[in-house]
């Protein structure tokens, strides 16, 4: 009785800035929700670039209560941003600031030398980093939205380009709103307005440049801002380049249980879903393997989940409305302490599946044993037509038998007149029907037969095509969309892949214009039901503008080239070169 009322937290001090050196001497800044309470207790640290203070509102963290129930929490600015010294260099510091900063804390008396991370998106990425260095005294690590192997902005060699620029004008304006840099306070509030204003509306135009690195933002001078965007694109494929900057994240290094959690449209989904593939499957340590858990529902990168699977009214992505039970923060937040409980504190409480995701189609939560699904059928749904499957009125088919009429379809890709996204962008939360967009010359439509059954495709899909090209560089766009009864077409999934990099992403090699490549990439992780009465539908291009940047179809280095050819596109499809999605079907 004398422990429980010990422990008992009648109150919570937040200490603002205080100071947690690094190894190298550099000052980095946080705040600490200290708990009131005569026993040392586990820390929660998030790390992150982008100002500690906004993780006070985020619901899914709310770090005030997690205080309140047991917890000091760190919130950290990493180093160069918001109050912390240095300078913001993405992920390259991390590694070591992420380990200093975790036995730091694990130091202090108020802590009982076990830590715990949180965090999503860049957040996550440096729980990895840090982990992966295995501070003694990290005992579990909640990465969300993170991928363990490059940059998001980097899928297949080809740059996400409205979304790394964009997350570079954020830096910008974070600095601004930190006092970065030395400008009267005028000059400061005139020159956040400017980017703001940017961000708000000059965002795609930015995207229109060429050659793209002559970007009007990328000028921006006057704010102490590492030019890094300036940097990815030029080291864009230099592999000791992105050594240094801390790429791959080393997550098969981590040796701590993870709670890894997403969305089916975000596109870190892949590489999360990689890491806890990765890392649930380790034969070595059992018990560590099954501590792993995994979240995947209908959200993008930026979603709060929602509210509360029986509170909120559903989650809207353009046309697109998932029911109530899509929202997930309440639940998502409850997940955390028990994973934490467990960890941190050595409570016996029963974490869940090691995966639960949210079944699209059914729209149903559905908890699983192992990632990807032990009772996959692996199923080739093949590319077919009558000789033209340009738009959707072409004669683009899917088969699930090998039935070629014809042995290939051709389009002409024109970099000057991309594939524009601006309205339809999936990672961007806007989904809308396709058809209109599938009237493009240079969009090949192939679609299925109407499903007389529901079919589940939940794993990772894959694209394995054979192209032949009259460029000696050129991207492929593949699109998965879900075609309803009234001919309304929704896209669920969509990738890229950059020929340069077929072999390897640090080993561009060029094309021999009219030779016949073979093209196999993983389009992504997706779990959607294709209803009776629906049809499963794929568009395939050359362009996805302004989120990925335009292959000028020429050997230019990435962010120089100002000229742009026409590039002649064909997809064979034949016994000899048989075109086809892989579709992990889930047997009903």
């Amino acid at each position: 009785m004398d422990n429980m009322k010990k422990n008992v937290i009648r109150d919570v001090v937040v200490h603002k800035n205080i100071e947690i050196p690094m190894r190298d001497g550099v000052i980095l800044r946080a705040d600490h929700l200290e708990p009131q309470c005569e026993e040392p207790l586990p820390v929660l640290i998030v790390r992150t670039p982008y100002l500690k203070e906004s993780f006070y509102t985020k619901q899914v963290y709310s770090v005030m209560e997690t205080a309140f129930k047991g917890y000091h929490i760190l919130l950290c600015d990493v180093r160069g941003g918001g109050q912390s010294e240095g300078e913001f260099t993405p992920f390259a510091n991390e590694k070591n600031d992420g380990y200093d900063t975790i036995q730091w804390a694990a130091d202090q008396p108020w802590c009982n030398g076990k830590v715990g991370t949180f965090g999503y998106s860049y957040n996550g990425g440096q729980q990895i980093l840090a982990a992966s260095t295995r501070p003694s005294a990290l005992a579990a690590a909640a990465p969300g939205g993170a991928s363990g192997w490059f940059l998001p902005t980097l899928m297949y060699g080809v740059l996400s380009h409205r979304t790394s620029l964009f997350w570079y004008m954020k830096q910008i304006r974070n600095a601004l709103l930190s006092g970065k840099g030395d400008m009267a306070k005028e000059e400061r509030q005139k020159k956040l307005e400017e980017i703001e204003y940017i961000m708000r509306f000059r965002n795609e135009k930015e995207c229109y440049a060429l050659p793209f690195l002559s970007a009007n933002v990328l000028k921006f001078e006057g704010v102490p801002v590492r030019k890094f965007f300036n940097e990815w694109v030029d080291h864009c494929d230099d592999k000791e380049y992105w050594a240094r900057m801390g790429q791959p994240l080393g997550i098969e290094n981590v040796n701590v249980p993870c709670f890894f959690y997403t969305g089916w449209f975000d596109y870190m989904c892949p590489g999360q879903a990689d890491c806890f593939e990765l890392l649930s499957h380790r034969t070595e340590d059992p018990e560590l393997a099954a501590s792993h858990r995994l979240v995947l529902g209908p959200w993008i990168h930026t979603t709060e989940y929602g509210t509360s699977t029986d509170s909120n009214s559903g989650v809207r992505y353009g046309e697109l409305t998932f029911p109530p039970n899509s929202g997930y923060t309440k639940e998502m937040y409850d997940s955390f302490l028990k994973f934490y409980a467990k960890y941190l504190k050595g409570e016996d409480v029963d974490t869940g599946a090691p995966v639960r995701i949210y079944v699209m189609g059914d729209n149903i939560w559905r908890d699983e044993q192992e990632w990807p699904l032990a009772r996959t059928v692996y199923t080739p749904l093949y590319l077919d037509s009558d000789g033209d499957a340009r738009t959707l009125n072409g004669s683009g088919r899917l088969t699930f038998e090998k039935t070629f009429a014809f042995e290939s379809d051709f389009y002409d890709y024109d970099p000057m007149n991309p594939c524009d996204n601006t309205d339809s962008d999936l990672h961007k939360g806007i989904i809308k029907d396709r058809r209109e967009k599938e009237q493009r010359e240079d969009m090949l439509v192939y679609s299925t037969a109407t499903l007389k059954e529901d079919l589940e495709v939940t794993g990772n899909i894959r694209v394995k095509f054979f192209i032949r090209s009259s460029a000696v560089d050129t991207d492929f766009f593949v699109r998965l969309i879900d075609v309803l009864p009234d001919g309304k077409a929704y896209s669920y999934l969509a990738g890229v892949f950059r020929m340069r990099y077929r072999d390897g992403f640090y080993e561009p090699r060029y094309m021999t214009p009219g030779e016949v490549y073979a093209v196999d990439f993983k389009l992504g992780p997706l779990s959607l039901v294709f209803k009776e009465g629906h049809q499963i539908r794929i568009e395939v291009t050359s362009s996805d503008f302004p989120e990925y940047d335009r292959n000028l179809n020429t050997a230019e280095p990435m962010g120089y080239g100002a000229e742009a050819v026409v590039a002649h596109q064909t997809i064979l499809h034949s016994e000899e070169y048989p075109s086809h999605l892989l579709l992990p079907v889930i047997p009903r």
